[in-house]
């Protein structure tokens, strides 16, 4: 299951209100899942932020979810994640040296050191200014890769947008910004003799796709996850009961970090 879109990314508010005009049918298709993700969080802050999403959607007031909103510069690096000494990081859907930069100064201070970091971009543009900024700062440990992560090895269209970039799982009318990336999986990527500890992901739609083809690995090694849930409108609900699926074990909380719902991050820890 790849991003179900050859549509112009939509922007910021333009999303968040798009997921309202038809919540309806989504609610009327999903229904099962959407209750049984009710039950699913690990603490009380994940259980309310789900139900006022889900209440948002339904068209009652945003004022429900203000309560909630965490700072930008958490995402990702919740105090609900506990990071240890000599990590292996697989960051999908790279971008920039933002995030990097984020994660190397954030075990900077905490005395920590991480044994790997995987960024993966898929855009050839992006790649190549990650490398540069990996070089220029000096960062060791960190290794950049050009490929999209999927639930399979191969070629696809995709999406050049800024930071909406995007698989396409269909032709593309619109020529314009689309090019053919290399797809690969996690479970290939990751050999059992390198276990990783932290994935994060934020691949504008793929997440599910992505975590199919981690499956594996997943159920290996279990590492901590944090995977942005708010590209489709079902992510919020269908991502997180197939990371239970995956490992029951897992303990799940939910977060959010943009008053437009844009960031929202399902930590599986």
């Amino acid at each position: 299951m790849l991003c179900n879109s050859t549509e112009k990314p939509l922007d910021n508010i333009g999303r968040g209100f798009k997921f309202r005009l038809y919540w309806k049918d989504t609610m009327q298709f999903y229904i099962t899942e959407v209750n049984r993700a009710r039950d699913i969080w690990a603490d009380q802050k994940s259980k309310d932020i789900y139900e006022s999403i889900i209440k948002y959607r339904a068209n009652e007031p945003f004022s429900l979810l203000y309560h909630y909103l965490d700072p930008l510069q958490n995402q990702y690096l919740d105090e609900v994640v506990q990071f240890s000494d000599n990590e292996t990081i697989v960051d999908a859907g790279g971008f920039d040296i933002n995030t990097i930069k984020r994660v190397s100064q954030y075990f900077e201070d905490k005395n920590l050191t991480y044994r790997k970091y995987m960024c993966i971009e898929p855009v050839p543009e992006f790649y190549q200014e990650i490398c540069t900024d990996i070089s220029e700062l000096g960062l060791k440990n960190v290794v950049a890769i050009n490929k999209a992560i999927c639930n399979k090895k191969g070629i696809i269209e995709f999406k050049v947008y800024g930071a909406c970039s995007r698989l396409l799982d269909k032709p593309s009318s619109d020529s314009n910004g689309v090019i053919t990336v290399e797809t690969d999986t996690i479970d290939n990527m990751c050999s059992d003799d390198t276990p990783i500890t932290f994935l994060k992901m934020d691949i504008e739609g793929a997440e599910l796709a992505a975590l199919e083809g981690a499956k594996n690995t997943i159920q290996r090694d279990k590492p901590k996850c944090a995977i942005s849930v708010y590209h489709k409108p079902e992510d919020i609900f269908v991502i997180p009961l197939y990371l239970k699926q995956l490992n029951p074990d897992y303990k799940l909380y939910l977060r959010y970090y943009t008053p437009w719902l844009n960031e929202i991050v399902c930590y599986a820890i």
